[in-house]
């Protein structure tokens, strides 16, 4: 079977495969003897062999001379830790037409700027690719294979090169004085290791919504409090002016136009009165949030961004409120806004913290390429 072939095999398996270093023929031959189905070429200790940093100070071309070693005294594929590509796409396509030559089975790529630095350095602070010109490094690369078989492997550093999303929060919390965080948890609950913060799980997450999540936090709703999307990015400023607010119920309302908002269209915000830019507090209250184009005939006057504030009698409103719901066939199902608009129509309107942008919500990997620059941009 072709090498190329059996490392498809692998990647596509149901089962967990392994396989291990090795920067030079002897290692290779080592790791083949040892039983293991395949070979990963890092860049890294291949870089170490020659007594060079990781941050492709080893030329491509001497890369290419050792795996060929390695590939003519192995009969089991190797997988190349191929850095960023080692340049733009050009260079990407000379690297997959030039490992095809020699017998390398596929190549693994981060999106990082050329020259890459290792991830364990600064690995926070690190410049990423932006996706557009990434993706068309694959492309090259898949355009200039021969093999059909042969696997590109595509490494988003994103991962790595940033603070999650869920430490940033408590972080600026903590910078506020709110010390105690509860975070309800679902998918990949474990994963979760944020210090400074209890976490609750909500184990049938596939099934329930957002307020069924709600309802394992509300025993520590026994003071003042602060709801938040667990994906919400937002400047430092809108939490100051929002636990500084003297309000019971308070909900941030982005009034920024619908093409220019940066959250999702489905929280959508009619108040009392419009945003009218004043450097004041405006006495503003919220009608409904929902994802309808109108709400009485009128247009929306925002966006609910994903964070509500409970204060004083505003906690005992809530619970109440989630009482009532709870009472509801369809409890399982519900999401916060549901929960804003039975606390309208109990005749307790939370009142509107109008701002203009400064926040976005992550709902995919463009969103997370975005993040790093608004955290960038919005350094506070």
């Amino acid at each position: 079977m072709k090498k190329t072939t059996q490392l498809r095999n692998m990647l596509t398996s149901g089962e967990t495969e392994f396989i291990l270093e090795a920067h030079n023929g002897l290692s290779a031959r080592i790791v083949e003897e040892a039983g293991f189905k395949g070979i990963w070429g890092s860049g890294l200790a291949l870089s170490a062999q020659h007594a060079v940093r990781d941050n492709n100070e080893l030329s491509w071309t001497q890369v290419i001379d050792q795996l060929e070693f390695m590939t003519d005294v192995t009969s089991i594929p190797i997988l190349l830790d191929g850095d960023t590509g080692y340049g733009d796409f050009n260079n990407m396509r000379r690297l997959v037409r030039k490992l095809g030559q020699i017998g390398v089975a596929g190549v693994c790529i981060e999106d990082k700027l050329f020259p890459k630095t290792n991830s364990f350095i600064q690995g926070e602070a690190q410049p990423l690719e932006d996706i557009q010109t990434f993706c068309g490094k694959i492309q090259a690369g898949k355009d200039s294979q021969t093999d059909d078989d042969f696997s590109i492997v595509a490494r988003v550093e994103a991962f790595i090169a940033g603070i999650p999303v869920l430490r940033r929060q408590v972080d600026k919390f903590k910078k506020q004085g709110i010390n105690n965080i509860t975070v309800v948890a679902g998918y990949r609950h474990d994963a979760i290791d944020v210090q400074g913060a209890d976490v609750v799980v909500n184990e049938d997450w596939e099934t329930t919504g957002e307020l069924a999540s709600l309802k394992f936090a509300l025993d520590s709703f026994t003071q003042d409090t602060v709801i938040i999307y667990g994906d919400v990015l937002f400047r430092s400023y809108m939490l100051h002016n929002l636990l500084d607010w003297d309000a019971d119920l308070l909900v941030v309302v982005d009034s920024s136009a619908s093409g220019e908002a940066t959250g999702n269209s489905n929280d959508l915000a009619w108040c009392s009165a419009p945003d009218n830019r004043a450097m004041c507090q405006q006495e503003v209250t919220l009608r409904q949030v929902g994802k309808e184009s109108e709400f009485q005939g009128q247009q929306a006057d925002g966006r609910w961004i994903g964070i509500m504030k409970v204060a004083g009698e505003g906690v005992q409103l809530l619970r109440s409120a989630m009482d009532t719901l709870q009472g509801r066939d369809d409890f399982s199902r519900l999401g916060i806004p549901d929960l804003l608009n039975q606390l309208i129509a109990d005749g307790h309107a939370p009142q509107v913290q109008y701002v203009n942008g400064h926040w976005m919500d992550i709902n995919n990997l463009s969103d997370l390429e975005r993040a790093a620059t608004f955290e960038k941009s919005h350094n506070d």
